[in-house]
Order: C-alpha cells, then sequence, then structure tokens
C-alpha cells in the first residue's frame, strides 16, 4: 500500500482510505505518494532585534532584488548577510504588514500608517496614501483596503502614480474620506468603491483571478471588473463564504487557495463554464484541526504555494501566534502538519547571485528570518541546528472485515534512502497490543540479513561484493520484514525518526496476514 494521500482526522481511523494517514507531524509526500522527513530551515542575516513582521520581495527595475522586513519600528532590507535599516521614516506598532510592488515601487501597509513607498533604497511616506491594511497590483492600478474607518470601501490609484490615491475635489480630497492623507492634493484620476456598505460585513482580502479582482469579505466573495469608462462593477460571487485572512490567500495552479472561518476553500472557474466562478471546501479531512483553532485569532493565518505545495501557518489552542503550519500537497490531494515552523509572513524570493527562487518566512516570536534548506535540521545562526521530531501514522487496517479475527504474520516495509535509524510502532486492536522496532539504518549488515540487505545509508555505498560498489539509495528499494505474530481485528503502523540530519522514504507496506473463521469471535463481546 502506498501511504501518499495526507491525513484523514476528520473519519475514523478504520474507515479512511487506505493510503490516508490517521496522525502525522513534520513529514511530506514525495515521488509518486510517499512519505519522508520535512525539509529543515536556517537563519539569514543577522541583525534583527525584534521578531520580523511582514516580509517583502522587490525587484526593482535595474537594481539588485531586495529581501525586506519590518524590525520594530524600522524597514529593514537584507545587505550581504546584515539586516540594513533605512530610517528615513519609521512605523507604528502593528503585527501585520502587507508589501506591494507597483509601478517599479514598493508598498507597504499595516493598517495604522499611511501607506509608505520605497523607490530603490529610498524610502518616503506620500501624502496621497490613505492608512491601508493590504492592498494589490491589478489592471496598472494599485488597489487597496483595510482602513478601519472605512471597513467597506476599496481605495484605486491613479494609474500614473500607483501611490495617489486622492483627488484635487470631489470625495478624494478629504482626509475624513481618505484617512492618512494631508492636502494638498493635485490628482485626477484615482477612485474609490464602497462595496455593499450596509450588509454589516468588512472587506477582508484581495486577490486577482484570471482578469478578474476578487474582493473577500468575512461572509461573501466579489468579483469586480471595470466598465469602459473605468468604473468599478461588483457581482457577487457567493454569500456562503468569505475569507478571514488577506495573507491566507495565494494562486494555486489556476485557482486561488484561502482561509475562512469554516476552513480552508478553493475558488476557480465551473467546469465548462469558464465565466462562472465557484467555491469548494478543500481541508475537510483535516476539520477537526480548524475547529482547534482560535476563530478570534484565525486573522493571524499567513499562506504561500510555493514547489507545489500550499503552507499555511496558523494560532492554534490557546495560542496568540502562528504555531502550527499546515501543508497542501496539491499533486496528492493530501494535508499534513508541521510545528516549529512559526510564521508571520511567508515570501518567496529570488537571489540576486544564484537566481534561485527559495522559500523565506518571518518567525512569530525571534528575532528571526529562515530560508528553506534541503537538509533535515533547524538551524539558528550559530546555535547547535535542532532535530526535527517526526511520526506518521496509517489508519487501522481492518481488510474490509472489522469484526473478523486475523494472525497478523509480519509487516514488510519498503524504503528509499533511509540514512540513521526508525522506530517502528504496531499498535493491535487500538492499544491492546503494542509492539515496537528499531530499524538502524547504518547497520543492516548486523541483524537484518547480509544477502538481502548490504550495508547502506543515505549517500554512502552497499557492502563490497554483495549489491555493488556505488551509491543506490535513490534508484534501489529496500524492503524490510518485522514480525509480528499476534492476533487481532485491525493493525496500525507508525514509523518516526527524532534524529539530527537523519531522514527516511517509506515507498509503501504490505501486511501479511490470515483470517479466521466467524466462529472465532470473543465471547465477552457475544450477546445472547
Amino acid at each position: 500500500m502506498n501511504p501518499g494521500k495526507g491525513i484523514n482526522v476528520f473519519v475514523s481511523e478504520q474507515f479512511i482510505d487506505n493510503q490516508e494517514g490517521s496522525g502525522s507531524n513534520n513529514s511530506s509526500i514525495v515521488e509518486s505518494g510517499a512519505i519522508t522527513k520535512r525539509n529543515g530551515w536556517t537563519t539569514v542575516g543577522v541583525g534583527l532585534v525584534n521578531a520580523p513582521r511582514g516580509l517583502g520581495s522587490y525587484y526593482p527595475t535595474g537594481a539588485n532584488s531586495v529581501l525586506m522586513t519590518v524590525d520594530g519600528n524600522q524597514l529593514k532590507y537584507l545587505s550581504g548577510a546584515l539586516w540594513t535599516a533605512l530610517p528615513a521614516i519609521t512605523y507604528a506598532n502593528s503585527d501585520r504588514y502587507c508589501f506591494v510592488q507597483a509601478g517599479g515601487d514598493m508598498y507597504i501597509w499595516n493598517g495604522v500608517d499611511a501607506g509608505s513607498r520605497m523607490s530603490g533604497l529610498t524610502l518616503t511616506r506620500p501624502n496621497t496614501t490613505p492608512s491601508a491594511a493590504f492592498g494589490i497590483y491589478y489592471a496598472d492600478k494599485q488597489v487597496v483596503s483595510g482602513v478601519p474607518s472605512k471597513p467597506n470601501r476599496l481605495y484605486i490609484s491613479s494609474s500614473i502614480d500607483r501611490g495617489d490615491f486622492t483627488n484635487a475635489t470631489g470625495t478624494l480630497g478629504s482626509s475624513t474620506e481618505v484617512p492618512g492623507t494631508t492636502a494638498p492634493y493635485a490628482g485626477s484620476d484615482a477612485n474609490y468603491y464602497d462595496l455593499s456598505p450596509d450588509d454589516g460585513d468588512k472587506i477582508t482580502a484581495l486577490a486577482k483571478y484570471q482578469d478578474q479582482l476578487i474582493v473577500f469579505k468575512t461572509r461573501s466573495i466579489w468579483s469586480i471588473t471595470f466598465d469602459t469608462n473605468g468604473q468599478p462593477i461588483g457581482k457577487l460571487v457567493t454569500n456562503g463564504v468569505g475569507c478571514i485572512s488577506h495573507w491566507s490567500i495565494d494562486t494555486v495552479d489556476n485557482d486561488l487557495i484561502f482561509l475562512s472561518r469554516r476552513g480552508y476553500f478553493v475558488l476557480g472557474t465551473e467546469a465548462q463554464f469558464f465565466d462562472q466562478l465557484r467555491t469548494n471546501e478543500l481541508s475537510i479531512r483535516i476539520k477537526p484541526y480548524i475547529k482547534a483553532m482560535t476563530a478570534s485569532r484565525l486573522n493571524r493565518a499567513t499562506s504561500i504555494w510555493h514547489d507545489n505545495v500550499y503552507y499555511s501557518a496558523v494560532p492554534t489552542g490557546n495560542s496568540t501566534t502562528n504555531n502550527r503550519c499546515f501543508t497542501y500537497h496539491r499533486q496528492y490531494t493530501g494535508w499534513l502538519q508541521s510545528q516549529n515552523i512559526n510564521a508571520n509572513a511567508f515570501t518567496q524570493y529570488i537571489d540576486q547571485t544564484s537566481q534561485e527562487e527559495e522559500l523565506y518566512y518571518a518567525d512569530e516570536v525571534l528575532p528571526q528570518v529562515w530560508k528553506l534548506t534541503t537538509g533535515y535540521a533547524d538551524a539558528s545562526g550559530t546555535a547547535s541546528p535542532q532535530p526535527i521530531s517526526m511520526y506518521w501514522e496509517s489508519k487501522a487496517y481492518d481488510f474490509s472485515t472489522f469484526d473478523i479475527q486475523k494472525r497478523f504474520v509480519d509487516v514488510t516495509l519498503l524504503f528509499r534512502q533511509l540514512s540513521g535509524a526508525v522506530k517502528v510502532t504496531i499498535t493491535i486492536d487500538g492499544n491492546r497490543i503494542t509492539k515496537n522496532y528499531n530499524i538502524p539504518g547504518t547497520s543492516f549488515s548486523g541483524g537484518l540479513g547480509r544477502g538481502g540487505l548490504g550495508k547502506a545509508s543515505l549517500g554512502g555505498k552497499y557492502e563490497a561484493g554483495i549489491l555493488g560498489t556505488t551509491s543506490s539509495t535513490v534508484t534501489n528499494n529496500i524492503p524490510i520484514r518485522l514480525n509480528v505474530g499476534e492476533n487481532g481485528r485491525t493493525i496500525k503502523i507508525r514509523v518516526e525518526n527524532s534524529n539530527l540530519n537523519e531522514s527516511f522514504t517509506l515507498l509503501g507496506f504490505n501486511i501479511g496476514y490470515r483470517p479466521y473463521g466467524r466462529n472465532n469471535f470473543p465471547a465477552e463481546l457475544r450477546v445472547y
């Protein structure tokens, strides 16, 4: 059986799909649906004093790319290995920042200060930007929202100056209508749109889908287009679901994924009807985890689509900060969860030197920015790397006969890239019988059969004269059989590794068993 469909904690572990798991932490899905340990993270740069807020990737025309964040009340960018301040202006205390590149400049929004503008490495605060919380670049204009006193208003910039949201006359010529701005105003082509202002809801997020501007409220979704005169026209997509956090939205292939109060949803076009939008719930299999989130803190959720995986950091339990990261693996339609990825914000950034697009996150608690690596440890600065504690649990297999007693003979696991030890736990009928095994990944020749396994480790070589003299950990599979010899109705497998820089890939497994007849049933469970 191949274990590559993620976890399902919504249905009883005995009745989930054969390829789904009943639990997991710090794992990932690779190849054709194999389970492995997630990759580690390493910190980048020194010079941050506070936990960074927000993370932006800026690609100015004709200049080097810039990775930036807000440290306390200052904007900082990564210069070599040093986070360097741009002290021209300061920021009020805000927990959320949105970075929008528009017209060659980078705009920084936090819902408290008027928006600031970074042009090259010059930071200013125009008198024509509102105190918006988030924005997006759409149709050659910048569209922002989240002004506290105007919760249903979209502010639409000039197409000439994407930092000008005012006009010399009319509604947009007043600081009351455009909070954060100051006179004098000279603009003429900025615009605004009050979206269903009396519905008791507020705008929470903005996104682009094909040629449409998508506006989310807490309980509804709207599509905005512009007529021939450039005036916005709103159309209701659904009033059955909305978005709780602007930072939870990202484009995933041809769709949008976002977090609502009810869970994660996907928005895209209806099949065969390319002008009709539809939403579908995506997270039903992790519904109990969704319900464990504190509703009042869901607006902290931050997400990103990177390398065919949708990452989403959220607060769970009583945590006031993001302390859990859910990953949706689109290729396998599976969800997993990880700890120790406490992200305030994600971004993808293309370094000018390497030209590699890599994933970064700003830490919720520590003064650190982290980058995804290919190793299996979380490394912070000069501190010792920390091991990643990983496990994955299968369903409780009853082989479609939940009432029949069986003789479980053995379990055969098929590994690849086995480096280090793997602990395996077999449980029968819940916790009635528990058997523990330790697979010493670097000591196969000692107790698991020289002829069948040899001596192999990740990046190492097989034992000379047994299976060749070159490393084959990528192409060769390693079957390992565990003797069980117990009776029961269901059997479940757990694999785990908590060691530094160790990992494995579980390609699949096979359970050897013999069913008993119907008369072999515990007398204490019979009713006469």
